[in-house]
């Protein structure tokens, strides 16, 4: 009986260092559906890259046509939680069937 009120202590310390992990937690499944809900008609994902020192997210799709894809590039530039959207200037050579890379921030 001694040792219970140690068990408890360390019980204590376990369950709020899960705590602490499960708050700084990121849903990358949360950060997908918003990205996803950006998209047209027309704009597939294909890759989906998050890095987590940086925020940064690198994705590579596929836009039926030029319309499509500065529809979704104005979609991220008005969210609140994608930030400076980045396309390459060649994906804006081709008017239709283009396949794209782009990279953005995710603000948390």
């Amino acid at each position: 009986m001694k040792d219970f009120p140690e068990m408890i202590k360390t019980a204590n310390h376990m369950f709020s260092s899960l705590e602490t992990f499960y708050e700084k937690r990121f849903d990358l499944l949360e950060v997908f559906d918003r990205l996803y809900n950006l998209l047209p008609e027309g704009v597939y994902l294909n890759t989906f890259l998050y890095q987590e020192e940086s925020s940064e997210i690198t994705i590579s799709g596929f836009a039926k046509t030029r319309e499509s894809l500065v529809e979704f590039r104005e979609n991220l530039e008005k969210s609140a939680c994608f930030q400076e959207p980045y396309f390459p200037s060649s994906v804006w050579l081709k008017s239709n069937n283009i396949d794209f890379t782009s990279k953005f921030k995710f603000k948390k």
